[in-house]
C-alpha cells in the first residue's frame, strides 16, 4: 500500500513539474531559514548547560539599593565564602573567582604575552563545575599559594610538548606561579571562558597588588558560585538573606545604605536572562533569541501556507480523481492518506534541498551572527531530528486541508465536478493563507526598516562626549600605569597627539560605582553613582561640555585633593537645580566603616553616555586619581596609523616586555549594538526571503486561477474586453488580499516594534512612512507576480481559450 501512494505521489509530480517545484523550492527556503535560525537559537538555549547537574548551581549576586539610585551586580563580597557555608547548610559547595581586568602580562622564560582570562579562583572551583583535570589532582591544584592550572590550549601555547607540570610562569611581575594542573579549554558554550586558574589564596597577601586581604573585603570584588543540595527550596533560602547580611555587614556600612540584599542566580540563566554590572564577560539576550526564533518560526509558516495554497488549489483539479477512486471502492482513510502521502514526500525533497542550501549559506551565517557553528551543529543526531520533525510537521499540515475536504466528498458529485460549495471553500481558505503570507511578510519589512531607523538613530546620537579619533590604551598592570606619565609626556611631542589622558574607568567598558551623600544631608541617606578617577585634562580629551565652574588644573595644586566634577543628572538628583548652583557645595563618600571628609564640586559637566542607550544616562562623579588602568590619546586626523605606531614605539622603549593593547572609543561603543547589527542583518535577510516565498505562492495561484477562468476570458474578450480591463480583472482580486493583509500587519507591527523600542531609554519613534513603505513594496511585490499570468492570459487567442478543455 504504501509502495502504491509512494508511486502515485511521485507520478503527480512528474505530471506537474511547475507545481512540484513551486511547492519543493518553497517550502525548501523556508526550511533552511528555520534550520539556519534554530541552529542560533539552540546554541543559546545551550550555554552552561555542560555542567554536571548544572541545575543545582548558582551565582551570588548583589542588589545595593540607595535613596536614590540601585546597584546590581553580579560580584559579591570575597568573605561570603566562609559566611554563607557556614550559616546555610544546604550550600554544599562554594567557590570564588577573582575575574580577568582587560589584560595580565604572563611570562615564561623570555617570552612575555597579555593574557585576558587569567583568573584567580578557589579550590573548589573543578568539583563544582564539574572540570575532569587532564593532568593534575583537582583536589590540591589549588591549594597552596602561588599555584595555577592551565588549559590544554595555553599549555600548548607557553610550553608546546614539554610536560608543564612544576614549570613557573610570572604574573605581572609579582606572582611566581607554579604549574600543578591541566585543564580542559572550557566549551564555547560557557558564560564564562578562563584559561589560567591561579589559587585564590595568593590574593591573601594585603602588600600584593589589590592593596587589601581578598579573604576578609565585604565589599563585592569577586565572583561566588554555589552548589545547593538537590531539592533546596531557593526562594526560602532568599528569605533568609536580609537576616543574614544584618549579622554579615557592619551597621556602620548598612547605615549608608536602603537595603542590602543578596540573590541566587541561576548558572543556566547567566548567559540569557542576566544583565548585571560587571559581568565576567557580555551575555546574550533573550529577547533577541526570541525575535530570532519568531523569524524562525514565522518563515517556515510562510513556507508552509504557500505549500498548502498551492497544495489547495491543485486538489480542486483531482476532483474526477478522487471520484474515480472513490468508484473503485477507495474508503476516505484511503484518500486521506493518499493526499498526506503526497504532501510528505514533497516536504522531504525539500527538506533535501534545504540541508544543501544551509550548507552553502552556513559560512555567511556564521560570519553574520560571530558564531563559529559548522556542519557537525548541522548534522548532529538531535538537530537533525528536529529538522526532520518540522519537514513532517509542515508536510502533514500542508495536505491536511485537501486531505481531509476531499476525501470527504460524494464521488457523484466528484464526478460531475459540483463540490457542493467545496469550490468556494477553496476559494475562501486559498485567500485567508495569501493575506496570511503578506500579513507576516509585512510585519518583518516594518521591523526591519525600524531596527534601521533605531541603528541610525543610535549612530548620530549625540553622546555628550567626541567618540571620534580617541585611542584608548591599556594600562591594566601596576607597572606601565606608574610609567604612565613619562608616557604621556613622551607621545604628546607628536605633532598629530592632540591630548592625552587616563581614568580607572573607561566608557562603554566597566564603570566604577560609588555612594554619596550632601553634606548637609541626613546621615542615613546616600545616592549611587557612576564613578572616574582621571587624570588632568579628561574633559578636554574626551570633548565633554563644561557646563559650569572649571576643569582640573595644574594651576591649583588642591585639586588634586577632595575635589570632584559632576555631570548635570548628579547636581540635579542632588537637589541642585543648575549647573551653578552646585559649585562649591560638599559630597561625601560613603559605603564603608567611614565616611570620606568633605569633598567640593569644583565643576559641572554636560551629561554623557558611558553605556548604551538601552540605559538611562547614570549620575557620575568625576574626582581625580594618580592610578589608572586606560589612557586616552585624541589623535588628529589625516595620518591616523603613523600615529598609532608612534604609540607603539613608544610604549615598547617605556614599557618594554608589556604588549601594547588598545582600541578606538567609537568602535568600543559600536560593539555595544553587535546584536542589533546582527538582528537588523537577519531581519533583512528573511524580510526578503519571506516575501520571495509569498511570491512563489502568489506566482502559482495566479497561474491557476488564470487557467481556471480561461473560458471567461475567451468570452470577455470575443464581447470587446481590452487587455487592460482583463489584467485588471485578474490583478484586483489579490490586491484587495494584499490591503487586508496590510490591515492587519500595521497594528501588530506597530505594537511589536514599540515593545522592542521600550528596551532603549532613549529610541527614535516609529514613523508613519514606514507603514506606507511595507504596503506600497508589498502591493508592488504582487503585482509584479501576478502580472505575467495576467498580462499572457489576456494576450491569449480567445478562439483556442473558447475551445479549452
Amino acid at each position: 500500500m504504501l509502495k502504491n501512494y509512494l508511486k502515485i505521489a511521485l507520478r503527480t509530480l512528474r505530471r506537474h513539474p511547475g507545481y512540484a517545484l513551486l511547492n519543493i523550492s518553497g517550502l525548501a527556503l523556508g526550511l533552511a531559514c528555520f534550520a539556519l535560525i534554530m541552529l542560533y537559537v539552540t546554541d543559546e538555549w545551550r550555554y552552561d548547560r555542560h555542567v554536571p547537574d548544572a541545575e543545582d548551581v548558582y551565582r551570588v549576586a548583589v542588589h545595593i539599593q540607595a535613596q536614590e539610585g540601585l546597584q546590581e551586580t553580579a560580584q559579591s563580597p570575597p568573605a561570603l565564602y566562609y559566611a554563607l557555608p557556614d550559616q546555610f547548610p544546604e550550600i554544599a559547595e562554594v567557590a570564588r573567582l577573582k575575574p580577568p581586568r582587560q589584560n595580565w602580562m604572563v611570562t615564561y622564560e623570555d617570552r612575555t604575552f597579555a593574557e585576558d582570562m587569567f583568573t584567580f579562583a578557589d579550590k573548589g572551583v573543578f568539583d563544582l563545575f564539574g572540570i575532569d583535570l587532564i593532568q593534575g589532582d583537582p583536589a590540591t591544584a589549588l591549594e597552596a599559594p602561588e599555584t595555577v592550572v592551565l588549559t590544554a590550549s595555553m599549555v600548548e601555547k607557553y610550553f608546546g610538548d614539554e610536560d608543564p607540570i612544576g614549570k613557573r610562569i610570572t604574573l605581572d611581575s609579582q606572582y611566581d606561579l607554579t604549574v600543578t594542573g591541566i585543564m580542559p579549554d572550557f566549551p564555547r558554550t560557557s558564560h564564562m571562558h578562563p584559561t589560567f586558574f591561579a589559587s585564590y589564596t595568593s590574593l591573601a597577601d594585603p602588600n600584593r597588588f589589590y592593596l587589601f586581604n581578598m579573604d576578609q573585603a565585604q565589599f563585592p570584588f569577586s565572583y561566588l558560585y554555589v552548589r545547593l543540595a538537590p531539592g533546596t527550596d531557593v526562594a526560602a533560602l532568599e528569605a533568609q538573606m536580609p537576616a543574614f547580611i544584618e549579622d554579615f555587614v557592619p551597621q556602620a556600612v548598612r547605615q549608608n545604605f536602603a537595603s542590602l540584599n543578596l540573590s541566587f542566580q541561576p548558572l543556566t540563566d547567566i548567559h540569557l536572562h542576566s544583565n548585571l554590572q560587571n559581568e565576567i564577560e557580555p551575555n546574550g539576550d533573550a529577547a533577541t533569541v526570541l525575535i530570532f526564533l519568531a523569524i524562525g518560526l514565522f518563515t517556515l509558516l510562510i513556507a508552509c501556507v504557500n505549500f498548502m495554497n498551492l497544495a489547495t488549489a491543485r486538489s480542486a483539479s483531482r476532483g474526477r480523481e478522487v471520484g474515480m477512486r472513490k468508484v473503485f471502492g477507495a474508503h476516505r482513510r484511503h484518500i486521506t492518506k493518499q493526499f498526506l502521502g503526497e504532501a510528505v514526500v514533497l516536504a522531504l525533497l525539500a527538506l533535501v534541498l534545504a540541508v544543501v542550501l544551509v550548507v552553502f549559506a552556513l559560512p555567511s551565517f556564521t560570519t553574520l551572527t560571530a558564531k563559529p557553528l559548522g556542519l557537525a551543529d548541522l548534522f548532529a543526531p538531535a538537530f537533525l531530528l528536529l529538522l526532520l520533525g518540522a519537514t513532517v510537521v509542515a508536510g502533514l499540515l500542508a495536505g491536511s486541508y485537501p486531505a481531509f475536504v476531499m476525501s470527504s466528498f460524494e464521488p457523484i458529485a466528484m464526478l460531475r465536478r459540483k463540490l457542493s460549495g467545496g469550490v468556494g471553500g477553496h476559494a475562501l481558505l486559498r485567500k485567508s493563507l495569501i493575506v496570511c503570507q503578506f500579513a507576516i511578510s509585512m510585519v518583518l519589512i516594518v521591523g526591519t526598516a525600524v531596527v534601521y531607523q533605531q541603528m541610525d538613530f543610535v549612530q548620530n546620537k549625540k553622546l555628550g562626549l567626541d567618540q571620534e579619533q580617541v585611542a584608548v590604551v591599556e594600562l591594566t598592570d601596576p607597572t606601565p600605569s606608574s610609567r604612565y606619565k613619562t608616557y604621556k609626556q613622551a607621545i604628546l611631542q607628536h605633532p598629530d597627539v592632540l591630548s592625552v589622558s587616563a581614568s580607572q574607568s573607561a566608557p562603554a567598558g566597566l564603570i566604577q560605582n560609588a555612594t554619596i551623600r550632601p553634606e548637609n544631608a541626613p546621615e542615613n541617606s546616600s545616592w549611587q553613582v557612576n564613578l572616574y578617577t582621571v587624570d588632568y585634562d579628561f574633559t578636554e580629551t574626551m570633548g565633554m561640555n563644561l557646563l559650569a565652574g572649571r576643569d582640573y588644573s595644574r594651576d591649583f595644586g588642591s585639586d588634586t585633593l577632595l575635589k570632584v566634577l559632576v555631570n548635570e543628572t548628579a547636581a540635579r538628583m542632588l537637589g541642585w537645580n543648575t549647573p551653578e548652583a552646585a559649585l562649591g557645595q560638599t559630597i561625601r563618600f560613603v559605603g564603608g566603616n567611614q565616611p570620606s571628609p568633605p569633598i567640593e564640586i569644583i565643576g559641572v559637566v554636560a551629561d554623557f553616555h558611558s553605556q548604551s542607550v538601552r540605559e538611562q544616562i547614570a549620575p557620575t562623579v568625576i574626582g581625580w586619581n594618580f592610578f589608572h588602568f586606560f589612557a586616552f590619546v585624541r589623535i588628529q586626523p589625516g595620518n591616523f596609523a603613523g600615529t598609532i605606531d608612534y604609540l607603539e614605539q613608544t610604549w615598547n622603549e617605556m614599557v618594554p616586555g608589556y604588549t601594547f593593547s588598545y582600541s578606538f572609543l567609537d568602535q568600543d561603543f559600536n560593539r555595544l549594538y553587535q546584536g542589533e547589527d546582527v538582528l537588523g542583518s537577519l531581519l533583512t535577510a528573511f524580510a526578503l526571503l519571506t516575501i520571495f516565498i509569498a511570491c512563489l505562492g502568489l506566482f502559482g495561484l495566479a497561474s491557476f486561477t488564470a487557467q481556471q477562468r480561461t473560458k471567461e476570458i475567451g468570452v470577455r474578450k470575443v464581447l470587446g474586453a481590452s487587455t487592460g480591463s482583463l489584467v485588471y480583472l485578474l490583478s484586483k482580486e489579490f490586491t484587495w488580499l494584499v490591503l487586508i493583509a496590510f490591515a492587519i500587519a500595521a497594528p501588530t507591527a506597530w505594537f511589536a516594534m514599540n515593545r522592542w523600542l521600550d528596551g532603549f531609554a532613549y529610541h527614535t519613534t516609529i514613523s508613519l512612512w514606514l507603514f506606507v513603505l511595507a504596503g506600497g513594496l508589498s502591493l508592488l511585490i504582487a503585482w509584479l507576480t501576478i502580472s505575467y499570468q495576467s498580462i499572457k492570459a489576456a494576450l491569449s487567442d480567445p478562439v483556442r481559450a473558447l475551445r479549452y478543455e
